[in-house]
């Protein structure tokens, strides 16, 4: 991150841990059944906390194994950035999809939004 300070406003980047990145593709996964070989995509996972609400951002890449359905897949919707949030101790949920190239973040409160630098395109 290129930002000045790691927290504005109530808002502050958090470190995402493995673990995080796992739970969030299990949320992506849970959600689109098509996919079973991704991960995170390096250097592009965006991780967030505004008051009690947990934020995370990231586009995924392939895995070995992956199957022909998930190569095809990860061209169309799979490889736009994914937008996940966490809540009053749930399980991370998928919330959106933000068009490759759209740039900006899409759905994040506008404090962390200024923390990611407003989400710059893949």
């Amino acid at each position: 991150m290129t930002a000045a300070s790691s927290k504005i406003t109530g808002c502050r980047n958090l470190v995402a841990t493995a673990t995080v990145k796992t739970a969030v593709t299990r949320a992506y996964t849970s959600h689109n059944a098509l996919f079973h070989h991704i991960e995170p995509r390096p250097g592009q996972f965006l991780y967030g906390q505004c008051g009690d609400t947990r934020y995370a951002a990231t586009a995924f890449e392939l895995t070995p194994g992956a199957t022909p359905k998930e190569r095809v897949g990860i061209q169309d919707d799979g490889s736009a950035r994914k937008y996940f949030i966490l809540r009053d101790g749930q399980p991370w949920v998928y919330s959106h999809s933000a068009a490759p190239f759209s740039g900006g973040c899409v759905g994040i409160p506008k404090e962390l939004s200024r923390l990611w630098d407003n989400c710059p395109s893949e």
